[in-house]
């Protein structure tokens, strides 16, 4: 009898800590929800780039940008199509008509976007979450990349 009571504390014991860890675990994997205007507070300086042999903007990230990087995060924007693959694609913040590509938006209002799943290609709002990566250097990439992506419906 004892040690039935013994047994039903310990395993009563065992599932609260392992309750509590998986709670835990659970709340590391949320995503923070952010928006452009977050993004939008970054500085640009002009520097020489000399892998691609011309002056290009560098950004400077505000300290607030600066915690989100390599952190799993959910946005909304405008999908914009890129050629290279229905696994890529560029979010906007504004629809396509005014959006960085048509010269209507500054390049913190644009992020590249790579998903594992195709997305729907639609007009309409969407949301997605994933890895978001800054980038500092690379002249061949936009400032901000969302990796490891989703849509959240």
């Amino acid at each position: 009898m004892w040690l039935r009571i013994i047994l039903i504390g310990f395993l009563c014991a065992f599932y609260t800590l392992f309750s509590t860890e998986l709670h835990a675990q659970k709340d590391w994997l949320k995503a923070t929800k952010i928006d452009w205007l977050q993004l939008s507070k970054v500085n640009f300086r002009t520097e020489m780039n000399h892998d691609v042999g011309y002056k290009v903007s560098v950004p400077e990230f505000h300290a607030d940008v600066e915690a989100l990087d390599k952190k799993k995060v959910q946005i909304e924007g405008y999908i914009i199509p890129m050629e290279i693959g229905e696994n890529y694609f560029a979010l906007s913040a504004y629809p396509f008509e005014v959006c960085f590509f048509c010269g209507q938006a500054g390049p913190e209002t644009v992020m590249e976007v790579y998903v594992a799943e195709p997305v729907r290609l639609d007009k309409k709002k969407i949301k997605v979450e994933g890895i978001l990566y800054l980038n500092r250097k690379d002249a061949n990439h936009l400032i901000y990349m969302l990796k490891k992506a989703k849509e959240v419906k």
